[in-house]
């Protein structure tokens, strides 16, 4: 089953990092603090999403929001917990952990045993 989660989570990295921002220049990318993109779309912003009406953060397309940017190491971490016996509460729940603040078609259901890592990892489901 671990080998089945390492498959989902490289895939859906691999489709962040190539998927491709909403057009033009926006204060998000232009400041440094990441790239926009559309939210309820790209589900799996390691680092989450800036709130909406944040100034500096702001994308240029409506329903964009700006997914902070993240590295090596912020990879490596979200790959560690995946693969931990928490996250394996919130999949034996059909749920999956993720960042707070990107879309849940669900509800994030609130209990922090359920996710591994920092308290913004919650279950979606």
């Amino acid at each position: 089953m671990a080998t089945t989660l390492i498959q989902v989570l490289a895939v859906s990295v691999a489709a962040l990092m190539m998927a491709p921002s909403t057009m033009g220049q926006s204060n998000c990318k232009l400041n440094g603090l990441g790239d926009c993109f559309m939210w309820q779309e790209i589900t799996d912003c390691i680092n989450g999403y800036f709130a909406p009406g944040n100034p500096n953060a702001a994308c240029n397309t409506v329903g964009a929001r700006c997914c902070q940017s993240y590295d090596g190491v912020d990879y490596q971490r979200e790959m560690t917990e995946r693969q931990s016996d928490a996250d394996g509460l919130c999949t034996a729940a059909n749920g999956n952990c993720r960042h707070f603040s990107n879309y849940c078609a669900g509800n994030y259901n609130g209990n922090a045993a359920h996710c591994a890592g920092y308290p913004a990892r919650q279950c979606c489901v």
